[in-house]
């Protein structure tokens, strides 16, 4: 959760990501004049998601570096934070498709590196809260226009049956 205030910044990760919050916290205390708390959540929590990530004020989405994600990566994840309208800083290196990139819905970072997610989250945090709802709000758009199963139904059908479509 960023706090608004540029020399304090609070980062909450899934208390299974111990060590990417051990690293990110050291990324930030080599940096002066900038204090940062990090926080370990169960992110099991029986509340829905919507809910949960409501209480958000951006999200962060990362993979280690992988040959297969050159093809493209589609983790759920991603969509809920489309869809809960949340600003997304975006750490997996996946070829050609950007989809936070295109969407305009937030900051592409590479994956592992802790200095670059640093500087995204504090672009996020320098942000007025007006900047970063416009922001999530162009994600949720870009889902609905490209991700919506209605929309990927006819796709597909435009696709598998050109004739029928004319």
């Amino acid at each position: 959760q960023i706090d608004g205030d540029a020399t304090k910044i609070t980062v909450t990760f899934d208390n299974t990501l111990q060590t990417a919050a051990d690293n990110f916290s050291n990324a930030f205390i080599k940096k002066k004049g900038v204090k940062i708390t990090v926080d370990t959540v169960d992110m099991k929590i029986p509340e829905p998601t919507t809910a949960m990530l409501a209480a958000f004020d951006a999200c962060h989405i990362g993979l280690m570096r992988a040959p297969l994600f050159r093809f493209g990566v589609s983790p759920n994840k991603l969509f809920e934070y489309f869809m809960a309208a949340k600003p997304i800083t975006y750490a997996i290196d996946s070829g050609d498709y950007k989809p936070v990139e295109a969407a305009g819905a937030g900051i592409q970072v590479p994956p592992s590196e802790p200095e670059p997610l640093a500087r995204a989250i504090e672009t996020l945090a320098d942000m007025t809260p007006q900047e970063r709802s416009e922001m999530g709000a162009r994600g949720r758009a870009y889902a609905l226009e490209r991700h919506e199963y209605g929309y990927l139904t006819r796709k597909l059908e435009r696709l598998l049956f050109p004739k029928d479509n004319a």
